[in-house]
């Protein structure tokens, strides 16, 4: 069983190019499964307005206006898809530029 990639943690495609997503509509190509923002819950499970807010949160703009750029209809599917294609390139590209503090334990001898 594959599968689906999840949203890496503290990644998004705010402040970045978002030039490939319409690239990514354009192709047309449709996934087996789509991507997910959370393991536990696949694309298919949420309504139009949980989609552009996911949307909205990793890039900062409204999926109205990418789908309207890459000459797509505002429906389901599409919002789907521009998610699926958002949280592949956020993991690829989009990991924020803080660094993780990270825990240490020095030991003096």
């Amino acid at each position: 069983m594959v599968v689906p990639p999840v949203l890496k943690r503290r990644h998004s495609l705010i402040g970045k190019n978002h030039l490939p997503l319409l690239v990514a509509l354009k192709a047309n190509h449709v996934p087996k499964e789509f991507a997910r923002m959370t393991a536990e819950t696949p694309l298919v499970d949420l309504d139009e307005d949980q989609l552009e807010e996911a949307f909205n949160s990793l890039t900062g703009e409204r999926a109205t206006q990418i789908l309207s750029l890459a000459e797509r209809e505002n429906n389901l599917q599409n919002l789907r898809l521009l998610l699926h294609f958002t949280i592949l390139k956020a993991n690829e590209v989009g990991q924020s530029n803080g660094q993780e503090l990270v825990s240490s334990i020095f030991v003096i001898m």
